[in-house]
Formats: structure tokens, C-alpha cells, sequence
């Protein structure tokens, strides 16, 4: 059985279609972030410079003010001034959060921020 031209045509058509609305497949890897250095050992009024890696728009946080202070909060790094006078040792987190920002044109779907995080551990004694 012959098919027809017009079928033909539909059929290769459809097949165009497909292959353009498919568009091509990206791998959505894990873009990780780490923290230099990723611990440290302060003593009370050391400072201390960290240094987040990759290409995201960094924000900072600090786990207890009380501890120690942290500035700026955003950046590629940021400094550390112990203010902990205790006796025994107290734990500090410092927080770096990276963020990609998805495009927000109208003609774009990538619009929700890809975001990931990493710690430093600071111990610190008088």
C-alpha cells in the first residue's frame, strides 16, 4: 500500500515539530560553593578573612553575634573579629549563601534563583 504525498508531508511535519519544541536536554549540576578557609582557630580580637568561591552573588551570616562580628555580609569574602572572652571553647558558624539569579524577562522561564550554601567552623578560645 502506497501512502500519500499529503501524508508524507504530515508525517515529517510532525516529526520537525517535535525535534523543535524539545529544544536540548542541559545537565542541572550541582554548582557547589566552599568556604576558605572551611575552620579556623581564633583567640579573642583575632581577625579572620574568609573567602567563598564560585561565580553567585554571596550573603553572609553568623550563627552568634555575641561571639564575634562579621562584616561585610555580602561579597566574595568577608572578615571575622573575634569578641569571645570565655574561659573554654566556644563554637562559631559562619554561613555563606551563593545566589545565581534566574533571568527575569518576560520572553525567559528561568526565573526561580538557584541557590546553594557552605559553613566554616570557628573555634575560638581567649
Amino acid at each position: 500500500m502506497r501512502k500519500s504525498p499529503t501524508a508524507l508531508f504530515a508525517a515529517i511535519c510532525l516529526c520537525a515539530a517535535g525535534l523543535l519544541t524539545t529544544g536540548c536536554e542541559t545537565d542541572t549540576a550541582a554548582r557547589p560553593i566552599t568556604i576558605t578557609p572551611s575552620d579556623a582557630i581564633v583567640r579573642h580580637g583575632q581577625r579572620l578573612t574568609l573567602t567563598a568561591s564560585g561565580d553567585f552573588y554571596f550573603t553572609w551570616t553568623i550563627e552568634n553575634q555575641e561571639l564575634g562580628l562579621l562584616s561585610p555580609r555580602t561579597g566574595r569574602s568577608v572578615e571575622y573579629l573575634s569578641l569571645y572572652e570565655g574561659t573554654n571553647w566556644a563554637y562559631q558558624t559562619i554561613t555563606v549563601e551563593g545566589i545565581i539569579i534566574g533571568s527575569s524577562g518576560s520572553d525567559s522561564s528561568n526565573t526561580t534563583p538557584y541557590k546553594v550554601t557552605a559553613e566554616s567552623l570557628i573555634r575560638q578560645v581567649k
